[in-house]
């Protein structure tokens, strides 16, 4: 039932128990799952969410811990996903404290229904199908110079979008950026799952939490 990226099989859900990943789960004091976290660990950072989830296992030593999936299960964690993130931030810090980026691999959800919408108030109501093209081009690397940084610059423009109460738009940025974290990278074709371009044109982002703040929680 993992929201963000979810489980594909029974082999796709071994690989996320491997000796380099963490699974972290937040209990109550039954012992009931309230969330999970999905982290990665390695040498360098995973700038595709294929090469996260289907690299090789690593053995270390790991540089980098990448968040790629934050999953409520229970209402009782409404309001309180911050300190969830904190929580687990300190657990990994704690762990592998020779880490040099604690970031997340992120989904951007909404982005493709927005690009359309505003492609279509800009008198461009049949560019769809010319977007799916681009985004299968970007996700398999083969997207000319010019259409990778027209799609950077339109991600650009929607991390910086705002509803009508003032609010950021995307909510996943909404949430790491009200929770400390700055953007590290927009990452073009990062995501060529079905999900991925349906939702974001394979478009992904990469929240970066200052191992600073992380290390003083530890302390």
């Amino acid at each position: 039932h993992e929201a963000v990226v979810p489980v594909q099989s029974e082999r796709d859900l071994q690989r996320r128990l491997a000796s380099d990943r963490r699974l972290l789960a937040l209990l109550d004091d039954q012992g009931a799952p309230l969330a999970f976290v999905h982290v990665a660990l390695t040498a360098a950072f995973p700038d595709t969410l294929d090469s996260l989830l289907a690299g090789p296992v690593q053995t270390g030593p790991f540089r980098c811990a990448t968040f790629y999936g934050i999953t409520r299960v229970d209402t009782r964690v409404r309001g309180n996903a911050g300190a969830l993130l904190e929580a687990a931030l300190a657990h990994i810090v704690a762990e592998h404290p020779g880490l040099d980026l604690t970031a997340t691999l992120s989904p951007m959800p909404g982005f493709r229904g927005w690009v359309e919408r505003t492609l279509a108030a800009s008198g461009h109501p049949d560019a769809a199908g010319e977007l799916e093209r681009v985004a299968r081009l970007c996700a398999a690397g083969l997207a000319s110079g010019r259409r990778t940084e027209a799609l950077q610059k339109l991600a650009g423009m929607w991390l910086q979008a705002k509803d009508p109460r003032g609010r950021l738009q995307d909510p996943v940025a909404r949430f790491h950026l009200g929770n400390g974290a700055s953007v590290r990278a927009v990452l073009i074709g990062a995501d060529a799952s079905w999900h991925g371009l349906e939702q974001s044109l394979g478009v992904m982002v990469s929240y970066r939490y200052a191992l600073s703040d992380a290390l003083s929680r530890v302390a």
